[in-house]
């Protein structure tokens, strides 16, 4: 089962988790969280200006701690033993993985793969062999994440939208693969 992740953190330096986004390939799964006991001090102007305004505490607040169990709960109730993980920046990896490192171990088998790596094996192992195919799928990847944020959510940097936007993209590349 691939789920799309994105998050949201304070710093590239002083990296702190502020929020994470996660949604199944079937769309059937999703989750969100924001931290509220990040370390504030360490948002960038960047963070104060572009992703501050589009949290909602009152809503999807948690500590760290009451936010890597949510997750824990969340991942353990997929329905398949085997999860990818599909992230578009290394960095989000690292922070997945400090949030559910204090929660114990899962019997899932869990991988964590950056988008466009992963596309290409994906296409691989759903039968797309052709250049055409290939060429098709790749051309139509990124026009489709920014499609997602034009047509259906403007909310760039909102771990939750940003994470859709991927499984968007991913979805038109497939669908341009099967056309050609």
């Amino acid at each position: 089962m691939y789920i799309f992740l994105d998050t949201e953190f304070t710093d590239f330096i002083n990296c702190d988790l502020i929020s994470l986004g996660a949604i199944s390939e079937d769309g059937q799964h999703e989750f969100y969280v924001e931290v509220t006991d990040h370390e504030v001090a360490w948002q960038s102007d960047f963070v104060k200006g572009a992703i501050v305004p589009l949290l909602d505490n009152a809503k999807y607040g948690m500590t760290f701690a009451e936010a890597g169990v949510a997750f824990k709960q969340w991942f353990e109730a997929l329905p398949d033993e085997k999860i990818d993980f599909i992230v578009d920046y290394f960095g989000d990896a690292m922070l997945l993985s400090d949030l559910l490192h204090e929660h114990g171990r899962t019997e899932k088998k869990v991988l964590v793969k950056i988008l466009n790596e992963e596309f290409r094996g994906c296409l691989h192992d759903r039968g797309f062999h052709t250049f055409e195919q290939l060429q098709a799928a790749w051309r139509a990847l990124l026009p489709g994440i920014e499609d997602y944020y034009e047509q259906v959510d403007n909310r760039r940097h909102h771990a939750l939208v940003d994470a859709k936007a991927n499984r968007h993209g991913w979805l038109k590349g497939l669908a341009s693969a099967q056309r050609a």
